[in-house]
């Protein structure tokens, strides 16, 4: 199941403060749950969560780009939804890092539709990369974006061949949507799962690398009223066919294949 969520993005003010406190009570009731990028106070938003699997110390911290339709100056405080920016970021690392062998970022934002990361995008991933932070996640564009890794600039912490991954940072730009419901455009139900092995090292505690990564493509599947989530590696050409959400292309199973390698890339293992 899911052990860590963000409740952070765009849409976090659609419903305004009301529905921001009431879903933090929600969680509240799954202390097991942890939940990311929106919190009850600024001590709650500068406490680092940390997941612990097999004694590997894991934090988690989340940004969204912005709140639909809202300045910042709108918002009541900057810890119902955590915005983005360079300061917050180098702040928060490194308070996860003192408490952490390894820092994962989920950050929200991008061009929605567009396969290719923002200029801003690949800029931040770099600036993370450089602060030692371990794996950037992203979402927001509703279609899937690449894999990526980022080497980190000479002298900075964790770089050099000798540190975690040669000194590198695994990013996942975007992906995708997981549900879409979106009938006129393809691009947004296929999605992606990222399945890693953490690894720890001899160089310490922050020796930790990321191994076996692979991308799981997924494909949402509609038949009448009914909507499925599927693993691509367990969908056949005549179920594509079959996918009223693909309907309008000619051969939908081999566009998934085409669409999901042109993405993702040669460097990484995709399970199809």
């Amino acid at each position: 199941g899911f052990k860590v969520v963000a409740t952070n993005s765009n849409h976090t003010y659609d419903t305004w403060v009301p529905s921001i406190e009431h879903q933090q009570e929600l969680f509240a009731n799954y202390p097991d749950l942890v939940t990311i990028g929106s919190y009850a106070s600024e001590e709650d938003r500068t406490t680092p969560r940390v997941v612990e699997c097999n004694n590997i110390r894991i934090a988690f911290l989340s940004y969204s780009y912005g709140q639909n339709g809202y300045e910042l100056s709108d918002l009541p405080n900057d810890y119902y939804a955590v915005p983005y920016s360079d300061e917050a970021l180098a702040a928060d690392v490194a308070r996860a890092r003192e408490v952490s062998d390894f820092v994962v970022v989920y950050l929200h934002m991008g061009d929605e539709y567009v396969h290719e990361p923002t200029d801003e995008q690949r800029r931040i991933a770099h600036y993370a990369a450089d602060l030692g932070v371990g794996m950037m996640i992203g979402s927001h564009v509703h279609v899937i974006q690449p894999l990526e890794w980022i080497e980190r600039s000479e002298g900075t912490p964790l770089s050099g061949e000798d540190g975690p991954n040669g000194g590198r940072m695994l990013v996942a730009y975007g992906l995708g949507d997981f549900v879409s419901g979106y009938e006129n455009n393809p691009k947004t139900i296929l999605s992606g799962l990222l399945s890693c092995t953490f690894v720890r090292g001899d160089g310490g505690a922050s020796d930790i690398s990321v191994e076996d990564v692979v991308w799981h493509p997924l494909i949402e599947h509609r038949e009448g009223n009914e909507d499925t989530v599927m693993l691509v590696s367990n969908y056949t050409p005549e179920l594509a066919n079959q996918n009223e959400l693909l309907a309008g292309l000619g051969d939908p199973y081999t566009w998934i294949v085409t669409t999901t390698n042109e993405v993702i890339g040669p460097d990484f293992s995709i399970e199809m």
